[in-house]
């Protein structure tokens, strides 16, 4: 039996979680690129993209303005 792509995406991130996750970041347009893409502390907490900074403002409006969608409402 074949999986299906999301199968497939979904077994490669339990299984590799760093490097998918990192696959994954390449599509964010990030404000400050994480140093860090996984650290796990000695508790076993996880933390993700260490030192990376989003900008909301931009990744939600600003971007589709600048790329010319400023005057769609859809």
């Amino acid at each position: 039996m074949m999986l299906s792509s999301y199968e497939q995406d979904y077994r490669r991130s339990l299984e590799h979680p760093e490097l998918f996750w990192s696959e994954q970041a390449k599509a964010i347009d990030w404000f400050h690129s994480p140093e860090r893409v996984m650290e796990e502390d000695s508790n076993g907490v996880v933390r993700w993209f260490g030192g990376g900074k989003l900008n909301t403002a931009w990744l939600a409006l600003d971007r589709h303005v600048e790329a010319g969608r400023g005057t769609r409402s859809r």
